[in-house]
Parts: C-alpha cells; structure tokens; sequence
C-alpha cells in the first residue's frame, strides 16, 4: 500500500512540476511586412532591430497622444549573454520546407497582426508555437556560430542577419516573428526571439517547451527561416525544457 501512494505521489508531483513549467507571458507570434532593419557594429550594441507593419493601430498603456507608430519593433540577439562565450548559433534556411509552413495549418492564411500562443493550445489548425528541440525544423548539428564585432571573424552577425532581412525589406515579403510581446515605451515591442529552452543559471526561469522565438520570410516562391539560440544551451530539454543533454557548443559542427 505504502508503495502505491509513494507511486501516486511521484506521478502527482511529476504532473505539478510540468504544469508549472515556465512560460513566457504573452509568448506568439506577429504577422506583418518587414520594412527596415539595423544591425549595429558598435561593441556597446548587441542586440539587432527589426521593424514590422501590419497595418493596424496600437495604443500603447498609457496611450501616447498622438496614437503610436503602427511599426512593431522586434529585437535579436546578437550576443550570448555568457561573458567568456559570447557567441550565437544560428540557422539560416534558404529554402524552409518544414510542416510548419505545408501542412494543414498555413501561415499565409493567418492575418496580420499579433497572436498568443497558449500553452494548452491544441487545435491542429491554430497557431503552433515552436520548439526547436522537438519539432524537428532545424538539425541542431549545422548551426553556426557567429561573432559581433570581432575583427577578421567571417561569420559577423551583422553581416549574416542583413543578407537574411534586407532583401525581406526590398520585396516587402510578409514575415512572421515568433516572441515575447512587450512595450518598450515606445510601442510594440517582440523579445525573447531566440530558443528559450534549455537554459542553465540564471536564464533557467525561462525554460519551457513549445515557446521558443524564431523568423519566417514567405518570399516569392519559397519560405526562408532564421533561428538563433546560445552556445550554452542544451539540445535536448525534458517535458518543462530544463537541460539533460548536451549543449550546442559541443554539438554544432560535428554533424
């Protein structure tokens, strides 16, 4: 008897720490045009900006008189925040065929705008969120690893993130950015665009499954993606995205 309620309680337990894992608050994603993006070299800049319209109005709280820029501002990484390795891994697909983009659900049929993502969410038809360690977009292994404002580094991340957004921003493509809706006190702002999983330290109060951040482009007659994340994250997480395996700095390249 003993051992069946000890069994009762680990289930019960194991059931509350999944449930309460973490999550971030107003995680989705926003729908629009891409219309300009800066990357800057300076070392005290390490996060790059992109803006995106969807053709809507949005008061900020309190609401600003005149009404806000309908321009939303999205914010990427640069740089890991660990000092002796600031490094990002990224991947750039050029040619994104994932379900995410061909199944059922289509992304070119959502409306612009902002969507929340709850974490309950199962419809097969809503918004999916993304999960870069379960849902098989990308092969951890061919990530790259990318430097800012490192002298003689080829792969600079201001170099590599315009090639990806610029001719977005040229063709007025329709993009689709996975984050943490904030406000900066300017207007809208989307953080947390990178993997949010798989974190050890401080950043480990992010953790969770089906919430990490990322970068669709439909252009003309394809999709391309951007995903980033930290060399010090892990590549597999367990059910509240907690690190048990290895992480990308030993992984990437090796595949």
């Amino acid at each position: 008897m003993g051992h069946r309620v000890n069994l009762l309680f680990c289930i019960c337990l194991s059931l509350i720490l999944v449930a309460a894992a973490a999550r971030l608050p107003n995680y989705g994603v926003w729908k629009g045009t891409a219309t300009f993006f800066s990357a800057p070299r300076s070392p005290s800049e390490r996060t790059a900006l992109l803006t995106i319209r969807d053709g809507k109005t949005y008061h900020t709280s309190p609401a600003p008189t005149p009404p806000p820029n309908i321009d939303i501002l999205a914010t990427l990484k640069m740089e890991a925040p660990e000092i002796h390795d600031s490094r990002i891994v990224y991947w750039i697909d050029r040619n994104f065929t994932a379900s995410l983009v061909s199944d059922s659900f289509l992304l070119a049929n959502l409306k612009p705008g902002y969507h929340e993502i709850p974490s309950t969410e199962e419809d097969p038809h809503s918004v999916p969120g993304l999960d870069m360690v379960a849902n098989g977009h990308i092969d951890m292994r061919k990530g790259v690893f990318g430097t800012h404002n490192v002298p003689g580094h080829v792969e600079d991340v201001t170099n590599v993130m315009k090639s990806f957004f610029e001719p977005a921003i040229e063709a007025q493509a329709d993009i689709w950015v996975w984050g943490q809706r904030g406000e900066n006190g300017k207007g809208l702002v989307m953080h947390h665009v990178q993997m949010n999983q798989g974190h050890s330290g401080t950043l480990a109060e992010e953790n969770g499954r089906d919430q990490d951040g990322g970068v669709i482009v439909r252009c003309h007659d394809h999709w391309e993606a951007l995903f980033i994340a930290f060399p010090q994250q892990a590549v597999i997480t367990d059910e509240a995205g907690e690190p048990v395996g290895d992480v990308l700095a030993n992984i990437v390249g090796r595949g």
